[in-house]
C-alpha cells in the first residue's frame, strides 16, 4: 500500500509538472498585421482594414503634387504585429505607377502565415488653399423659425436687404491654410479674414422696409460673426 501511495505520489507530482510547462511554453505567434505606416509626403494616419484571413487595405493621403515621386515613395516607418516579418522595411521603396496607384506588402507572421496587405495612396488637392479676394457674400438659412413654410432664405449681403453694412467686407482677403497632420483623421487649418484697403469689416446687419431700417437694422452679428 506504501509503495502503492508512492507511485501515485509520483504520477501526479509529472502531471503537475507537465501542465505548468505547457502554461509556460510560449506559442508561435500566427498574427501578420500592418499595425502602421509612414510614407514620404503622407497627411496624417493610414487607415488600416483586414478584409479577411488573408489580404488586408491600407489606404493613405498625400498631397496632390506633379513631381510627387510615384516609382519609389519612401518607407519611413512599418509597425508590423510581434514577430511577423514583411517583405519591406524601413528605408525601402514602393512603386505607385499604376491607374489605382497601388502597392503591395506581404506581412508573415511567425508560423509562416502571410496576409497580402494592397496599399493605397490616394491624392488629396485642397483647392481652397490659398489667398481669396471677397466678391460677394451669401447668407444660405434652412431652419423653420415661424412654424409656417420652408423657413429657407437664400440672400446676397451685397443686395438690398443689408443695405450698405456688408460694402466694406467687399475687399476683405480670405487666407485658407492647411496643416499637414490630420486630427481624428479630419485636416485642420487655419483661415484669417485680413480687413482690405479700408481697414473695415462688413456687418450682418438687415434692413427690410416695414420692420428694419438703417437707423435700427436687424443686427445678427452676434450668431453669424465669429472670430
Amino acid at each position: 500500500m506504501k509503495n502503492l501511495k508512492h507511485i501515485a505520489l509520483f504520477l501526479s507530482c509529472l502531471v503537475i509538472a507537465s501542465c505548468t510547462k505547457d502554461i509556460d511554453e510560449k506559442e508561435p505567434s500566427n498574427e501578420c498585421s500592418i499595425l502602421d505606416i509612414q510614407l514620404t509626403g503622407q497627411l496624417g494616419k493610414a487607415t488600416i482594414e483586414r478584409v479577411d484571413d488573408n489580404q488586408g487595405t491600407v489606404t493613405l493621403y498625400i498631397f496632390e503634387q506633379a513631381d510627387y515621386p510615384w516609382e519609389a515613395v519612401g518607407v519611413e516607418a512599418l509597425a508590423l504585429s510581434a514577430y511577423a516579418t514583411a517583405d519591406v522595411s524601413d528605408g525601402d521603396t514602393l512603386d505607385f505607377r499604376n491607374p489605382e496607384r497601388k502597392a503591395r506588402i506581404i506581412v508573415r507572421s511567425q508560423t509562416g502565415k502571410q496576409v497580402l496587405w494592397t496599399v493605397y495612396l490616394k491624392p488629396y488637392d485642397p483647392f481652397y488653399v490659398g489667398t481669396w479676394a471677397v466678391s460677394d457674400i451669401k447668407i444660405y438659412l434652412d431652419q423653420n423659425i415661424s412654424g409656417n413654410g420652408t423657413g429657407k432664405w437664400d440672400t446676397s449681403m451685397g443686395g438690398s436687404e443689408f443695405g450698405l453694412f456688408a460694402s466694406p467686407e467687399l475687399d476683405n482677403i480670405i487666407t485658407i491654410t492647411m496643416n499637414e497632420e490630420m486630427v481624428d483623421g479630419k485636416f485642420t487649418g487655419k483661415i484669417i479674414n485680413a480687413a482690405g484697403a479700408d481697414g473695415l469689416y462688413g456687418s450682418f446687419k438687415g434692413v427690410y422696409p416695414g420692420e428694419y431700417t438703417e437707423d435700427a437694422p436687424l443686427d445678427m452679428d452676434p450668431r453669424l460673426r465669429h472670430l
